[in-house]
């Protein structure tokens, strides 16, 4: 805690953006290992090693970090490892979730509560963060490639099916696993937004060039709105989100706009939204997350949309 020279107000700032890091990086561990958990396992040193790297860093943090002596709870990793013989025929629903859930969520209103920025690039503040958070990041890396081992071994198993039959959610691992790039990202974005009502909307440069600090620009009861896309393939942690988020919402003082929507393919959680939502306040602004752009997706009413950009009868 002492290798960078902090100010007070840095050295709490830093402590809390990086106790949200290990407790995301946790969870998702967590979930990905575990969901496939009671179907297939594997040896994987590299996450196991990460795992644990996470585990030993939060209870260092949360017992040496005098900013963080008031956290409401306790950290008790669930297993000492991910190794097949200590996860195998373990279930993620009902068993594992609520754990993992409920000391992500108690970390998140913890942040919250709090209030966090993210610090300026190059200060003590920003240094001290950076030096974790490439471990979080590596966290996130190494579970989702995991999941996808796990998965691929998963199909191998299974009996093959009817080329036409589909997963219940294959809208939901089609945008997560998006693979088209960013231009159909940006149309797909927009019709989602035209079928929420807004309006008046206006595409910057879906195919590259200079896109005035904002994807599209669009009205909504008369506001003016700004319109920003991040489609990744694949899960990203939420520090890398938040940094896209930040990023994206200079467009909205660069355009004169009124509120800020905010489209991707990422899940969020409650707390997380909420923390998006504080960093920018009172400027108006609407996420379209996920599992929210899933459900306007699988309307009736969007089947087309979702055959056009998804493929998806």
């Amino acid at each position: 805690m002492d290798a960078v020279s902090m100010s007070p107000e840095e050295r709490r700032n830093s402590g809390l953006l990086v106790l949200l890091l290990f407790a995301q990086a946790y969870y998702k561990m967590l979930e990905v290992v575990l969901t496939t958990a009671s179907w297939v396992t594997a040896v994987d040193m590299e996450l196991n090693h990460v795992y644990s790297s996470i585990v030993a860093n939060t209870k260092n943090l949360l017992k040496n970090h005098e900013d963080l002596a008031d956290f409401p709870g306790t950290f008790e990793p669930m297993f000492p490892d991910l190794f097949p013989t200590t996860v195998a025929d373990c279930e993620w629903d009902g068993m594992i979730a609520p754990h993992a859930e409920e000391f992500l969520s108690l970390v998140q209103r913890y942040v919250i509560s709090k209030g966090v920025y993210e610090p300026d690039e190059g200060s003590a503040g920003w240094v001290f963060v950076e030096l974790f958070r490439a471990d979080a990041k590596t966290a996130v890396e190494r579970a989702t490639a995991y999941e996808t081992r796990m998965r691929r071994e998963i199909k191998r198993l299974l009996p093959a099916s009817p080329a036409k039959i589909q997963r219940w959610d294959e809208t939901w691992h089609r945008l997560l696993e998006w693979t088209n790039g960013s231009a159909p990202s940006e149309r797909l974005a927009a019709q989602v937004l035209l079928s929420e009502g807004y309006r008046d909307l206006d595409p910057s440069h879906p195919l590259g060039g200079p896109d005035g600090a904002r994807d599209a620009t669009c009205t909504k009861d008369g506001d003016a709105w700004v319109m920003a896309v991040y489609f990744p393939r694949g899960r990203e942690a939420f520090a890398v989100i938040r940094k896209k988020f930040m990023s994206d919402f200079s467009g909205v003082a660069a355009n004169g706009a009124d509120g800020f929507a905010f489209v991707t393919n990422q899940e969020l959680a409650l707390g997380e939204r909420e923390l998006l939502r504080q960093s920018v306040a009172p400027v108006p602004v609407e996420l379209y997350h996920l599992e929210r752009i899933t459900a306007i997706l699988d309307k009736p009413s969007m089947a087309s949309v979702r055959k056009q950009f998804l493929q998806i009868e």
